[in-house]
């Protein structure tokens, strides 16, 4: 039973990587068999990672037609921005003036490699370094249930940019 367990979260990590990677854009159907194959898993693992990607808003099962990936409404869009914007708020706030001289390092550090990645052009690379800014700084709040809704809505985020 463990085994299942790991496997089916091996295959939603997987299945979410190749979503936000582009791999299958939005409107792309999904086959249960096919990915199966294509992660070296069964039906089993793999209907269970769909699932869950699907309370999550990653996918939608539509009668007759199968598993689509989807793709945020406008709507949707801005209100993840809201609640990120209501978070990162709220994380600046508490621990403005608080962080030790290794939080600052690792900061600025952060900054140099956006600022590299600008210079390069390589937006694919500033994105997820702007992204790991904002994470580092939820980390530094401390709060584990903050920094799974700042990751779950970065995840979300990322399909946009």
């Amino acid at each position: 039973m463990k085994r299942t367990l790991l496997l089916k979260d091996k295959a939603y990590q997987e299945l979410k990587d190749l979503l936000l990677d582009g791999s299958y854009p939005p409107g792309t159907f999904l086959s249960e068999r096919k990915l199966g194959e294509q992660l070296g898993m069964s039906k089993t693992p793999i209907r269970a990672a769909l699932e869950r990607l699907e309370t999550e808003g990653f996918v939608t099962t539509a009668p007759q037609q199968g598993i689509i990936v989807r793709e945020l409404s406008l709507r949707e869009i801005r209100e993840h921005y809201e609640i990120r914007a209501a978070l990162e708020s709220y994380i600046v706030q508490q621990v403005a003036g608080k962080l030790s001289p290794e939080q600052i390092t690792a900061l600025e550090h952060n900054l140099e490699t956006q600022q590299a990645c600008i210079q390069r052009g390589d937006v694919k690379g500033h994105v997820q370094a702007d992204a790991d800014f904002h994470l580092l700084l939820a980390a530094f709040l401390g709060n584990a249930e903050i920094q799974k809704v700042m990751q779950h809505q970065r995840d979300k985020m990322f399909r946009v940019t």
